[in-house]
């Protein structure tokens, strides 16, 4: 187990407990070898700003957009960021479009079986 497979891994995608899996070691195991390399945060992170100018322009392109669309558009630009934080930016960026999708009806489709 290297520092540049750890990170290769992780930034794939993969959970740490995943990753220790592979590496047929114990979670603790894997964490203190991350301490030791400090890779306690791996990833690209956008503070708050970056986030909200993010929001703001796919929101711009795609107005019904919903907390999970926006985290894997923002996921598939190599970005890793906490589902708190992302709703927050949504509830700063567009207050108004959370609001109209909160009140948006899910029609129930009737099944004859």
């Amino acid at each position: 187990m290297n520092e540049e497979d750890v990170v290769r891994y992780r930034l794939m995608g993969f959970k740490w407990v995943d990753i220790a899996r592979f590496f047929e070691v114990d979670r603790s195991t894997l964490y203190r070898f991350r301490q030791q390399c400090g890779l306690i945060q791996v990833g690209n992170f956008l503070n708050d700003d970056e986030l909200d100018g993010m929001i703001e322009e796919i929101s711009t392109a795609m107005p019904n957009t919903c907390i999970k669309s926006l985290e894997n558009i923002i996921k598939a630009k190599n970005f890793t960021v906490p589902r708190q934080q992302l709703r927050d930016s949504v509830h700063r960026v567009d207050p108004e479009g959370v609001a109209r999708r909160r009140l948006g009806k899910l029609e129930r489709r009737v099944y004859n079986v």
